[in-house]
């Protein structure tokens, strides 16, 4: 599991291989100072984790990421 610092350096220096959505939702995640503001990022992670073409693992891999780093994020809020 990567924290936030991590993924948002892998995703800002390999944007080729993420989805313009990743890059947005790593930012929100990275700028959120609020619980409603990282439940508002966690919604739209879990939709997309429903919805996305399993077959773009680099997006999955960084959803899934997001998903436990917004959960650690709103425990220390």
């Amino acid at each position: 599991m990567r924290t936030i610092e991590q993924l948002s350096h892998d995703v800002y220096y390999s944007m080729e291989k993420y989805s313009q959505i990743i890059v947005d939702l790593v930012d929100l995640v990275e700028d959120a100072e609020s619980q409603e503001e990282l439940g508002s990022v966690a919604y739209q992670v879990d939709l997309l984790l429903e919805v996305i073409d399993k077959s773009r693992t680099d997006d999955v891999e960084a959803l899934s990421d997001l998903q436990i780093i917004i959960i650690q994020k709103e425990q220390q809020l």
